[in-house]
């Protein structure tokens, strides 16, 4: 017993003590990088989520803004509200759509209600 607590402290006193920069884990020697690297990790993931998020949300805006401008007399409409309707005329910032066919009940929107237009058997959304 005594002989081997004498070689563990044979073997502590010989292992060296490290000086120098820290090395990552695995013991590759090189320095973890610090704040340059995660500067530029963080900013790669902030034009990801730009890219991902916003361009996606410009797109569908320009696309809704083009639909509501191109609606036009008899379109099926789907308003935000949920109400499916016809529409009967359009002025610069309203669209009268007619709800009900049989006591021809219409209701007047601005333009910027309309959630989608339904064609025949597709429907162009916006969402």
């Amino acid at each position: 017993m005594e002989n081997m607590n004498q070689s563990m402290i044979e073997l502590v006193a010989q292992t060296p003590v490290p000086t120098g920069p820290p090395t990552q884990p695995g013991g590759t020697g090189k320095s973890a990088g610090g704040f340059p690297n995660i500067f530029f990790g963080l900013m790669l993931a902030m034009v990801v989520f730009y890219i991902f998020l916003f361009r996606g949300q410009g797109r569908k805006k320009k696309e809704l803004a083009k639909m509501i401008q191109g609606l036009k007399k008899n379109d099926r409409v789907v308003t935000i509200g949920g109400i499916v309707g016809t529409v009967v005329t359009t002025k610069e910032d309203e669209i009268v759509v007619r709800v009900d066919e049989t006591n021809n009940t219409k209701m007047t929107f601005v333009r910027q209600s309309i959630q989608r237009v339904i064609t025949g058997d597709t429907e162009e959304t916006s969402r």
